[in-house]
């Protein structure tokens, strides 16, 4: 897969390169490896296996680790620990290496834009300046429910008209391929002049 990355190397102007590799990790560590410091990374082309992040529960959890007095990479480590699926503990890895290594929360997920939304770094960023990063969590795992509540809403109010639409095809289908022709037999059999009745 290819890969967009914004980087800069030393005093330079930060400058984009394409790179390819299997994932987003191993297309930093090409990056890092030749010199540079990668400011965002973004995938190029169609993606044809998506791996899940479980966003609104990461927003819950963080929130609540976050709440309860732990540090960013604290919370972060204790998230990390605890998860079962291999390619979540890499992302949420990757974040801690990221702010140790001197990067903000938020650009730290926007060099991760296949897991993290654009609106998701946007919000963290707002919150960084406001110092209210739980409260700010909290909000987009309200507003991630709302919009999981409104998807299931519309499969469910489009399943009975679906459902009506295909019963009335079978219907039509059924006239058509059966009971018409079977009814010209008949009248063919009968040799009926059909106009004169």
């Amino acid at each position: 897969m290819e890969y967009r990355l914004r980087v800069v190397r030393s005093a330079a102007q930060p400058t984009v390169i394409l790179l390819e590799a299997e994932n987003v990790e191993q297309a930093k560590a090409l990056a890092e490896k030749d010199g540079y410091t990668v400011l965002s990374i973004r995938h190029r082309g169609f993606m044809l296996k998506k791996h899940y992040f479980p966003l609104l529960l990461f927003c819950q959890q963080l929130t609540v680790l976050l709440q309860s007095g732990l540090l960013l990479t604290q919370a972060l480590e204790t998230l990390s620990q605890k998860e079962k699926n291999d390619e979540t503990r890499v992302v949420i890895e990757q974040l801690i290496v990221s702010i140790r290594a001197g990067r903000t929360f938020s650009d730290a997920l926007s060099a991760s834009p296949i897991h993290f939304s654009n609106l998701f770094v946007a919000m963290v960023r707002a919150c960084e300046t406001t110092g209210n990063l739980a409260e700010g969590l909290s909000r987009f795992a309200d507003y991630l429910e709302q919009i999981d509540v409104l998807k299931k809403r519309l499969i469910s109010a489009s399943i009975y008209p679906s459902l009506i639409l295909s019963f009335g095809g079978l219907v039509m289908l059924f006239l058509l391929g059966y009971v018409v022709p079977r009814f010209s037999q008949i009248y063919e059999a009968r040799d009926m002049d059909l106009s004169s009745a």
